[in-house]
């Protein structure tokens, strides 16, 4: 016969309820934070200062979930882990200051597969992996963005620094978002001139049929691209096909870089 009080442990055991896992605490002056897909920690609770989406990321740090936007004299770090990532998106010609550093371009992925084009940004095109509207002082290292169209996405003013990073554009086998048959890997525009870029080790690819693909298209920036490589690749027709384009009051500076445009032999 079992003793009573095994029996009563026993029962006691099977009655407790099972325990959510703890949701990531923030702290509202964090100056580092993490991006990952999954914030849990093995064992139970979870990492803090830790986002498991980048709208939520970005809602922290731009859209008044941190205490004070990030600053020239209060900015912020961004550690990003591997796995694809919904699209990185800055709005604002008074936000910036905000340095995002992935696992290296093959794992950390930032991703808009989104069939529309978004009417907060342009109607006529889509956005890219990463998309910026006059954001100041972002950098960002080991990491890639693609899109449909557009792999990187930048409007009007503001400065940014890109580390090891690839814009990829791939429209192979899909109709772009817009309906309208483009690939760019990288695409500036409305601004004044006083946009400013600088690209270190950065691949840019642009590829697909039957469209206008570009590498680099420059409308309103100055760029400085250093020891990159500018491909891009198309399996059909195109009726404009180049490495880069610089128009308007743009100024493009590549140093120590391949620039290629590659087409299918069957294609005359």
């Amino acid at each position: 016969m079992r003793p009573l009080g095994v029996v009563i442990g026993a029962a006691l055991c099977v009655a407790l309820p099972v325990l959510a896992s703890a949701q990531s605490a923030i702290d509202p002056a964090a100056q580092v934070v993490e991006l990952r897909s999954s914030c849990a920690m093995p064992g139970g609770g979870a990492l803090d200062n830790c986002f498991e989406t980048t709208a939520d990321l970005t809602a922290w740090l731009w859209g008044g979930g941190r205490a004070s936007a990030p600053n020239s004299l209060d900015p912020v770090s961004v550690r990003v882990g591997p796995g694809d990532f919904d699209r990185l998106q800055c709005q604002g010609a008074m936000n910036g200051w905000v340095s995002f550093q992935g696992t290296g371009r093959e794992h950390t992925r930032f991703i808009n597969d989104d069939p529309t084009p978004d009417p907060a940004i342009d109607l006529s095109i889509c956005p890219g992996g990463i998309t910026v509207d006059q954001c100041t002082n972002l950098h960002f290292t080991d990491l890639a963005a693609k899109g449909r169209s557009i792999g990187i996405h930048w409007l009007g003013d503001g400065s940014s620094s890109w580390n090891d990073v690839d814009a990829v554009a791939d429209a192979e086998g899909s109709l772009p978002c817009t309906g309208f048959p483009y690939a760019f890997a990288w695409y500036d525009a409305s601004g004044t001139g006083n946009a400013l870029h600088y690209f270190w080790d950065t691949r840019f690819i642009a590829r697909g049929a039957n469209l206008i693909a570009v590498a680099y298209y420059s409308l309103a920036s100055e760029t400085w691209i250093y020891a990159s490589d500018l491909l891009t690749e198309i399996t059909g027709p195109g009726t404009l096909v180049a490495g880069v384009n610089a128009a308007a009051v743009a100024d493009v500076r590549i140093f120590g870089s391949t620039v290629r445009t590659l087409a299918s032999p069957t294609i005359r």
